[in-house]
């Protein structure tokens, strides 16, 4: 009989049985957890609108850079106004600013006279996005807060040049999350320097009309013991001085001369 001989099939190479080699499982890690990481930086295709989302990497670091600037600036001005002495977690601030909202008139010897005092106000904003960052930033790499005594604010500026060091896999698309939080957060310190400087165009009018500056109270209290320069019988108990920022009300008086002091 005719013998016939049968070829041996080849045998599945050992590694392709047992998986990748045991050096590439390292990389092939790597390479899974930026994956991981960029799906969840990436919006949902509801979230993504049309498909607009720019993940190039060059481009949002410029962009980056000029928000962080632009909101630097703002930051600043904001907090000149933030009110002395008040501390909590950062989700909500409280700011302070004076306005002229009220001229009064009288005569002095057939002279007219306009006087004016200025009104303290003080308004609670939320500044949760300056505290705090959103999901899918906020658990990449731990953040730094600024330095006293805004120590309850997330130093942006530290936190995006960190980032830098990651993969171009993921950067992309953690910039364009960071991009969108940081115009959450110039939205949120617009509206609180529009309210401070809302009184600006009173201000800026008056000014204009008597042709002098408007003297605004200091953002502390003076010393104890110094005269009060304000004329006596010239305004209510309730009007602030403008020399220590507090009421006429709690100011002493002097035994011997009468003066008033500012507390």
């Amino acid at each position: 009989k005719e013998q016939v001989t049968m070829a041996p099939q080849n045998k599945e190479p050992e590694a392709e049985k047992n998986g990748p080699p045991k050096s590439v499982e390292p990389t092939k890690r790597a390479s899974n957890s930026r994956e991981r990481v960029g799906k969840r930086l990436k919006p949902s295709d509801d979230e993504d609108k049309g498909g607009q989302v720019n993940y190039d990497v060059e481009q949002n670091i410029r962009e980056v850079q000029a928000i962080l600037s632009t909101n630097a600036e703002i930051f600043d001005r904001c907090m000149r106004s933030r009110k002395e002495g008040v501390r909590g977690n950062g989700a909500s601030t409280t700011f302070t600013r004076h306005s002229f909202d009220e001229v009064e008139t009288y005569t002095v010897n057939s002279t007219a006279r306009f006087v004016t005092s200025p009104q303290r106000s003080e308004k609670s904003f939320t500044t949760q996005p300056l505290s705090k960052l959103p999901a899918g930033l906020d658990d990449i790499f731990i953040f730094t807060h600024k330095a006293v005594p805004f120590s309850t604010y997330i130093d942006y500026e530290s936190f995006f040049e960190n980032s830098l060091i990651l993969h171009e896999d993921v950067l992309g698309a953690f910039l364009a999350k960071l991009k969108d939080h940081l115009m959450v957060i110039q939205v949120c310190l617009g509206g609180i320097d529009a309210w401070i400087m809302e009184p600006m165009n009173n201000i800026n009018y008056l000014e204009a009309l008597f042709g002098g500056e408007m003297k605004l109270p200091p953002k502390s209290s003076s010393s104890p013991g110094t005269v009060c320069k304000c004329p006596s019988g010239r305004h209510s108990a309730s009007t602030m001085c403008l020399d220590c920022g507090q009421s006429f009300e709690s100011h002493l008086i002097t035994c011997n001369s009468g003066e008033l002091l500012c507390p």
